[in-house]
């Protein structure tokens, strides 16, 4: 562990003996992993705790998991403690990305002057915008898992669904005017409504 953690900290043991290791953890994140690891010690049980750690390769901090198991001898004592270091950067930053896209999408959606969703192929909603409250009288938070069905009339939502099929069916881009009730005014749309693919170019 000793070796691990100079290989990657690029800090020897002069530096990173008792308490000194903690240095290598990123200010921010440094009192709650002394927290858990007194805490740990105390307790003669294992730690394991996500920190960033200074990377002497990149001459910045990454993303790991720490993790050290007690070694007791035969009285129940702790002998020494055994180490390990996780580098979960990459997925971590992955995962960061992931959210801020998704967090854009969502933005993009709820801002829309449109009424932007997204059905599963059964016509349930899995994606809807806030412009979709004025449509249907909902709120998003209603209608997620919910279908036409559940909020407009038997005739309304089969003839939403008419169109949906087709899409299915056909693949194609299916464009149709519905006409609505909205804050007491009738108003027209145009809606236009496509099939997603996955990676198998199967229709989701």
């Amino acid at each position: 562990a000793q070796q691990e953690w100079e290989a990657f900290t690029g800090h020897g043991f002069d530096r990173h003996g008792g308490d000194g290791w903690l240095q290598s953890i990123h200010p921010e994140d440094r009192e709650r992993i002394r927290r858990a690891w007194n805490e740990a010690i105390v307790a003669k049980r294992s730690f394991e705790e996500p920190a960033r750690l200074y990377h002497v390769s990149d001459a910045d901090y990454r993303h790991t998991v720490l993790r050290a198991v007690p070694l007791v001898d035969e009285t129940g004592n702790v002998r020494e403690w055994a180490g390990h270091v996780v580098d979960v950067h990459e997925v971590r930053m992955a995962d960061q990305e992931l959210r801020r896209k998704d967090a854009l999408i969502g933005s993009i959606i709820d801002n829309s002057p449109a009424f932007i969703f997204i059905k599963d192929t059964s016509g349930r909603y899995l994606v809807m915008g806030r412009k979709g409250e004025e449509w249907l009288g909902r709120r998003v938070e209603q209608m997620i898992g919910k279908s036409d069905y559940d909020v407009l009339s038997v005739a309304e939502a089969d003839r939403i669904r008419v169109h949906e099929r087709q899409v299915l069916e056909t693949s194609a881009v299916a464009e149709y005017e519905e006409t609505r009730l909205v804050s007491g005014e009738e108003r027209v749309f145009l809606v236009s409504c496509f099939p997603l693919r996955d990676e198998q170019q199967e229709i989701y």
